[in-house]
């Protein structure tokens, strides 16, 4: 499993940024908007300790085949 950000849920809080050891999170901008982004999927350990500080819900741990399949 790896991390995944919904970016339509995520307020760009930074809760993830400052959970994730690895520092896979970052943020971007877009429209105006500050949002969390995750870099390097491919080292994720899926802790889950990002998702669990994400106060929406923005931050889910998927299988690695679908994180894959909404690759850019």
């Amino acid at each position: 499993q790896v991390a995944q950000v919904d970016a339509a849920r995520c307020t760009g809080c930074g809760r993830c940024i400052s959970a994730c050891e690895l520092r896979l999170f970052a943020f971007e901008t877009h429209q105006w908007k500050k949002r969390s982004v995750m870099h390097d999927t491919h080292l994720c350990n899926a802790w889950g300790d990002c998702a669990a500080m994400c106060p929406v819900g923005a931050v889910t741990l998927v299988d690695k085949t679908a994180s894959d399949a909404g690759a850019d």
